[in-house]
């Protein structure tokens, strides 16, 4: 099952997806026509649109590992060599945006707001949504009621899509690098194809996971450590650079396992676990600190009240600890074993 967690952010101002960017990050992306019309109304618009894909993705570095263009949206699959989605999306979807509104004689956006994204961890994800990509042209609901065999011609007979091409039936485009998604499905080349072939095909029997229904917003698809490793290493250090990121900034800089805290604080002293969350405890500093943590970086994940409760104290009491440590802190002593038990707990 995908673990998914949003990070979107959201409040008092419209709310901005925050773009989570490092060289070998791999994405899910998608975009809609604006008001949901059509964007791929000709041939030549699916070409153009192709031809960017290829010439932006050599420029930026960018790896597509599959793709496919509907009337009015696509989906990519794709890895940033360097830290540069926004700028290589931005640079792909205006130069079509130019280009076709030159092309028809108009004006204004093609696409609805900003691109979505979702954060892949690769092990275990890659077929999962190269699988939901390459199943989107037969998932409109016009084809709903016909048979599976109408889907399957439907699906193989299919131009726009990198389906083909990882199944052996059409020479892959330029930029299309289809070795990441069979890599797992085979000894050979033949048989890979022909086992992702029908792991593909298998999907028109039943309901397949779509990434963007699970919670609709921005995502990090993979396992609950991965999430965790992109929330330590790439949210909780980042500067608040816009107001509209501010709100769900400061909810990921909260949002750490309480757990993880109360093991880096035992793991720092040489202590044991137990010996923090005893109410009277002898150690006193270990099992502050491990209180001012949690009350300031979990307060999101779960409520103060709960945290209490891992201390056998009341919200009072846990307030008040943190206050006194808040206090302790002008200790140049204290300040320092606060300073390297904290980067254990917002590092990988």
């Amino acid at each position: 099952m995908l673990n998914v967690i949003s990070i979107e952010a959201e409040g008092e101002f419209v709310s901005r997806p925050l773009r989570i960017e490092y060289p070998g990050a791999m994405y899910h992306v998608m975009n809609r026509g604006n008001q949901r019309q059509d964007v791929f109304r000709k041939k030549r618009d699916s070409e153009t649109f192709l031809e960017k894909l290829d010439y932006f993705s050599e420029m930026f570095n960018v790896d597509i590992y599959c793709y496919v263009l509907m009337k009015n949206h696509f989906h990519l699959l794709l890895r940033t060599g360097e830290a540069n989605l926004g700028r290589f999306m931005q640079s792909l979807l205006t130069s079509f945006t130019i280009t076709l509104n030159k092309r028809n004689n108009k004006s204004g956006h093609l696409f609805q707001g900003r691109y979505k994204a979702q954060l892949v961890e690769d092990h275990g994800y890659v077929s999962t949504l190269s699988r939901y990509i390459h199943l989107n042209p037969v998932r409109l609901r016009k084809y709903r009621e016909i048979s599976v065999e109408e889907k399957r011609n439907l699906l193989l007979n299919y131009t726009w899509s990198s389906f083909a091409p990882h199944i052996g039936l059409r020479e892959p485009d330029s930029f299309l690098k289809i070795d990441p998604v069979l890599s797992t499905w085979g000894s050979n080349s033949i048989l890979r194809m022909k086992n992702y072939r029908e792991y593909v095909e298998d999907g028109l029997y039943k309901d397949v996971e779509n990434p963007f229904e699970l919670a609709i917003r921005q995502q990090v698809i993979g396992s609950e450590s991965f999430a965790e490793r992109i929330i330590r290493t790439h949210i909780l250090k980042r500067k608040i650079k816009n107001k509209r990121e501010e709100g769900k900034l400061r909810e990921f800089q909260s949002l750490i396992d309480p757990n993880w805290i109360i093991d880096q604080v035992a793991k720092y002293f040489n202590i044991n676990k137990d010996d923090i969350l005893k109410r009277k405890s002898g150690e006193k500093t270990a099992r502050q600190l491990a209180m001012y943590f949690c009350a300031v970086y979990c307060n999101h994940k779960i409520t103060l009240t709960d945290i209490a409760a891992i201390f056998s104290v009341s919200v009072s009491a846990l307030t008040n600890a943190r206050e006194r440590m808040k206090g302790r802190l002008k200790n140049k002593e204290i300040q320092t074993i606060f300073n390297d038990i904290e980067k254990c707990i917002v590092k990988v």
